[in-house]
């Protein structure tokens, strides 16, 4: 085993468990041999970066929404797999001169991959002669087998994950010291009663009550929402469920708002993209795993004994791994959403279903081998399989295992007669071979082969036709006799390629026909009445005397015209006269050209044929896809590049295992891909006419029911809220207003707000749109939109709330904020006073209403967005833009069927309108003179915005010294007066633009803080940890722009009144949150200089991450920040943790002093 060199593993980034199984390899490497570098490589990096994005949303839209597209996929990419020559026949995303220049440079020892397409592309590099002298090793990290064994015969070693794997590669053919049950490479932590409880007090979890993980791998696939409440309706009493989202926001956010509806009795907890070692320990933590049916997370949950229930998510690969693991009694399978409910409920309550998974998963934990890996990828004593010197020439060394191939090939596609067509060949590459580009046609006929000799000499050889076996007529390396020219006239295979048609069902006296037509042209060579001519007695014409003496003559009008015989030509009109006699079989197969053979002639061509001269000018012109009739080949017998031996595939589409052994997972009928997308479609269309009607049922169980009857009635208050001042306060000229509100008071006063009769209502709403109408008209400025309502209506309440004073109030009473409250009557004052606000009497019920307008509106905004009725769901949409403004503009009409009163044609969007026109009246009667400045206000917010981002970007640039006020106005596009209007001097918007970014800072670092809320020091020892941990993953996250850090990072150098800012703002208050906190579980002073000199170092290097990124890329030789350099920095962080504060553990509290918190 080599103690140095250097290994490369590939994985692919579309997956997590491609990346966790490369990890685990390397990880063991590592342990075993420390001095052998192990370098990480995604192969998706050599994709084209905008077919890679492509790519990857086309997978995980497919996969999630058009289930039946990409089975019918799966299987087509399967069967193309299994049907074509070569594997380097197919499309390839990964560019093999790319590959092959990374690893020319690399010079590694061993190439592991854990994604079959890079052990695909590794094949075909090796199949050209390339990457001879480096190991190839494959872990295929799912359990199915599709055309995935022909991948096994073109590299090293393959490692399979279940022995039952390994008896079907068997079966197709791959030689046993080629594959390894290796098992499914895992990291797991130790299991122990101590660990659990540490994760799941860390959770906020009892250890008392069962506890589910769900999750849907790196990208949180699968209908989340469906399985919580499957298993919360189907499973009585106290539960809690773990809820891992990866990167899928909108599960998380829909998981948050679940938890609020669901039971005291259950818990929920939504968790993000977790490391792999929180993932492990919350599996282990758990008492059942419910996950979409991947390769690895199963394989953890199984080395973990954990029971699991998998959920049909990704059809295609994923529907095969559930296949076998249920087989296997590893898991169950649920085919829905309910189905999962059911399965948990049963698992939960069955002891022994449960123990019998844990002793099928304990078998499967025994056969992990990841040690076999790594001895191979160790082993310099492995030597890769090269071509012999003289493998393939004449008298050299010939192919193995010829006799073991055709008597297989015999027995599974029997024949008394083959017609055997046999491609040009030259000794270089030519597009049409010079020597004879139509190739050569012979006859077998029982266990001979008759070809015409085109050179023998009746004075050195008596026979004009070869009588040989089928063996040396394709593999021989000795000549049958002296006038014979080796690939030429035998031994083809190491020259080129040959088409077998083989026919089973000719009569006896048919063939024995033949035969004596075949010693009557022999003899006329002997008695020399005949002589081979390309014109007149070829190869062709040889092979159609021998058929016509056996009742199957074909002549064509070119044949009978005396033009020359086509080899292609007879062979595929002997072929349909075949296949039109029901009484025989036949079947196409192809003897390929052996790869690495010496042979002078190795360079094959398709035969052309002077009869089918468009056909032959195209295979000329273009290096075209395989003829129709290469295509139509069911078997064939081949080899590998650096193995001797022969094999024989059947090239027709796999059968996969699943599909006897599993009918409740293949029982679906398998669809060409235009009836798939037909199928998703209409299931699409399906979902969404229900989708509507599933909203609104789900809603009256919802608050937003509650919420939207809340603020109808605060409409209605309102309402009569502007009719009782509007009287005092309308111009004279108002008559029709006036009117209007009358009318909709006697309608209002016939609405019983208990039962609220339909016919009440829709008179009532109906006076109600006239008064919006007239008063829009009257009230509004003149060319604002609905959209620029809201930032009107807040200029208004403003002035409200300037001029009116209500009732005192409790200190925990809600009302429009900044209202001052006295009894009766308020005096105006500010801004109301100079726009001439009058003092204005209020009753206790209008100060209630007007007081509480904003919660109903921002309640029931919040309590929608729980049943997905949120903005980008066509139901709610946030209208103004202006900085402090509430978005309360609804533009969708919806109808709810709950109650008569919504049954009309009231919107959700003229309720809100409504409230903002009656607060607006009551603010405008206040001031009849007040002027709404709400477009002027909209562009002096957009100029400062503008002003601010400039600043940011001129300052990251040139430093604040730098960045002139002319420079700072051109980047605004703005005019240079804009500056001291809005900010007053550079230097204040200089602090505005720190400002901003101290706000956001502040944001995003008090993810971090709040970690540190914990009730006992051991709790929050690790809580610290967890924190910087959290900070660290912000830093690294770089969603932010540039300029930002560079911003900072020349407020941070110059330490000026900016940075101090941003100090102050973000980075202080986390800092004395972490020393507040390490002095808690430490027990020494958060004065401590020392403990404070500790937390600020790690504060720094985290930052560091930040603004000096180059010191560390280029120190580690990395091109960026990916996943594993992720772990290893999350890891250094780990270690400075427990390193650092090594001496501030408090003594007694059971913390080990050498490893720091659990």
């Amino acid at each position: 085993m080599s103690t140095t060199g250097k290994v490369v593993i590939f994985y692919s980034s579309i997956g997590y468990g491609h990346i966790s199984a490369a990890q685990s390899i390397q990880d063991e490497i590592r342990r075993q041999s420390p001095a052998t570098r192990v370098l990480m490589q995604d192969i998706r990096t050599f994709m084209h970066p905008v077919w890679r994005r492509v790519d990857e949303r086309l997978y995980w839209f497919v996969a999630n929404h058009l289930p039946a597209c990409f089975e019918s996929l799966f299987r087509t990419m399967q069967a193309r797999g299994s049907r074509v020559a070569s594997l380097s026949m197919l499309p390839n995303d990964y560019p093999e001169e790319s590959v092959s220049a990374y690893l020319t440079a690399q010079r590694p020892d061993a190439v592991l991959a854990s994604h079959y397409g890079a052990a695909q592309v590794l094949g075909t590099l090796r199949e050209k002669g390339l990457l001879s002298d480096t190991r190839i090793g494959w872990l295929h990290t799912d359990f199915f087998e599709g055309y995935f064994p022909r991948i096994s015969k073109r590299i090293d070693r393959t490692f399979l994950a279940h022995p039952e794997l390994k008896t079907r590669w068997l079966a197709a053919g791959v030689p046993a010291d080629k594959i390894v049950t290796s098992g499914m490479p895992v990291r797991i932590p130790a299991a122990s009663a101590d660990a659990r409880r540490a994760t799941l007090q860390g959770l906020g979890l009892s250890l008392e009550v069962p506890t589910l993980l769900l999750t849907g791998g790196k990208e949180g696939a699968g209908d989340y929402l469906g399985v919580v409440e499957s298993i919360v309706r189907r499973c009585p009493g106290r539960l809690q469920i773990i809820a891992v989202c990866g990167t899928n926001t909108r599960q998380y956010e829909a998981l948050a708002d679940l938890r609020e509806r669901l039971p005291d009795t259950v818990t929920l907890k939504p968790l993000g993209l977790l490391p792999r070692s929180e993932m492990a320990s919350c599996m282990a933590a758990t008492d059942i795993l419910v996950t979409k049916a991947g390769g690895m997370t199963p394989a953890e949950a199984f080395a973990l004994g954990v029971p699991t229930v998998l959920l049909d998510v990704i059809s295609g690969h994923e529907r095969e791994n559930a296949a076998l693991f249920q087989r296997q009694g590893l898991a169950r399978f649920a085919a829905s959403a309910d189905d999962a409910g059911r399965s948990v409920m049963e698992l939960l309550g069955d002891p022994a279903e449960r123990e019998a998974m844990l002793r099928a998963q304990q078998e499967f934990r025994q056969g992990i081998d990841i040690a076999s890996i790594v001895r191979f990828a160790l082993d310099d004593g492995f030597r890769p399989g090269r071509p012999l010197p003289g493998y393939g020439v004449e008298n050299g060394a010939p192919v193995q295992g010829i006799d073991q191939a055709l008597a297989q090939l015999d027995s599974e596609a029997p024949a008394e007669v083959e017609l055997l067509l046999s491609y040009a060949t030259s000794k270089t590459p030519q597009r049409v071979v010079l020597e004879n580009p139509f190739g050569h046609l012979a006859v077998r006929i029982g266990d001979t082969v008759y070809s015409a000799n085109y050179i023998a000499d009746p004075s050195v050889d008596p026979n004009f036709l070869q009588h040989v076996s089928l063996a040396d007529y394709l593999y021989g390396i000795h000549r049958p006799s002296r006038s014979q020219v080796h690939t030429n006239t035998y031994g083809m295979a190491y020259g080129r390629e040959t088409l077998g048609l083989r026919v089973q069902g000719i009569p006896a006296e048919r063939r024995a026909a033949m035969v004596v037509e075949a010693h009557r042209i022999e003899n006329g060579f002997r008695d020399a009445s005949l002589r081979w001519s390309r014109s007149d007695l070829n190869c062709a014409d040889v092979v159609a005397r021998i058929l016509a003496a056996g009742g199957y003559d074909d002549r064509s009008l070119y044949d009978r015209a005396g033009l020359p015989s086509m080899p292609l030509d007879l062979f595929e009109r002997m072929r349909a006269h075949f296949e039109a006699d029901t009484s025989l079989r036949e079947e196409l197969v192809a003897y390929r050209l052996l790869p690495g053979t010496q042979a002078s002639y190795r360079f094959s061509r398709f035969p052309l044929s002077v009869g089918q001269p468009l056909r032959s000018m195209a295979r000329v012109l273009s290096d075209a896809p395989p003829d129709a009739l290469e295509q139509a080949t069911t078997r064939q017998v081949t080899g590998y590049f650096g193995d001797r031996r022969l094999y024989v595939e059947d090239l027709r589409a796999c059968w996969l295992a699943s599909e006897a052994a599993d009918s409740s997972l293949t029982g679906r009928p398998h669809l060409a891909l235009e009836q798939a997308i037909l199928a998703d479609l209409r299931r699409l269309l399906a979902v969404c006419v229900k989708l509507p009607l599933r909203r609104i049922e789900r809603l009256g169980s919802f608050p937003a029911a509650h919420e939207f009857h809340r603020l109808a009635g605060r409409g209605l208050q309102l309402a009569r809220l502007a009719t009782e001042h509007v009287e005092d306060d309308l111009h004279p000229r108002t008559d029709r207003l006036r009117a209007l509100f009358t009318r909709l008071v006697e309608d209002y006063g016939r609405i019983d707000l208990q039962r609220l009769e339909p016919r009440r209502v829709r008179s009532y709403l109906a006076r109600l749109r006239a008064f919006e109408s007239a008063q829009g008209r009257e009230f509004v400025p003149a060319g604002t939109s609905w959209a620029l309502l809201p930032a009107w209506w807040h200029r208004m309440a403003a002035l409200a709330r300037t001029s009116v004073q209500l009732h005192p109030r409790s200190r925990g009473a809600k009302g429009v904020g900044g209202m001052r409250i006295n009894p009766g009557e308020v005096e105006p004052n500010g801004d109301a006073q100079k726009h001439g606000a009058h003092l204005l009497e209020a009753d206790p019920t209008t100060r209630l209403t007007l007081g509480g307008l904003e919660e109903p509106i921002q309640g029931f905004q919040e309590a929608v967005s729980l049943v997905g009725l949120g903005p980008g769901n066509d139901a709610l949409e946030g209208a103004s833009d202006q900085a402090g403004n509430v978005p309360h503009r609804l533009e969708t009409p919806m109808t709810v069927a709950r109650h008569p009163i919504f049954r009309s044609s009231i919107t959700i969007e003229k309720i809100v309108r409504m409230n903002y026109i009656f607060i607006g009246t009551v603010g405008g009667c206040m001031s009849s003179h007040a002027e709404t400045t709400s477009g002027h206000e909209a562009r002096s917010a957009k100029t400062r915005s503008q002003l601010i981002e400039a600043t940011v970007d001129v300052v990251a640039a040139v430093g604040y010294e730098g960045a002139t006020t002319r420079a700072l106005a051109q980047a605004a596009k703005t005019t240079l007066s804009a500056i001291p209007y809005h900010f007053g001097s550079k230097k204040e918007l200089y602090l505005a633009a720190a400002d901003m970014i101290a706000e956001y800072a502040a944001n995003r670092f008090a993810e971090a803080a709040a970690l540190l809320d914990a009730t006992s020091d051991v709790e929050l020892s690790v809580r610290f940890e967890r924190a910087l941990i959290q900070l660290l993953h912000v830093i690294l996250e770089e969603a932010e722009p540039h300029a930002w850090t560079a911003f900072v990072a020349r407020c941070a150098y110059d330490n000026d009144d900016a940075f101090a800012l941003i100090h102050e703002r973000a980075i202080a208050p986390l800092q004395e949150r972490l020393v507040h906190a390490a002095s808690q579980f430490s027990g020494r002073s958060s004065n401590d200089e020392g403990l404070r000199l500790r937390v600020i170092a790690i504060l720094t290097a985290i930052f560091s991450f930040r603004f000096l990124r180059g010191v560390m890329l280029r120190g580690m030789d990395w091109q960026s920040i990916q996943n594993e350099a992720v772990r290893q920095i999350t890891d250094m962080v780990h270690d400075l943790c427990r390193s650092d504060f090594l001496t501030v553990w408090p003594a007694g509290d059971g913390t080990d002093r050498k490893t720091g918190p659990a």
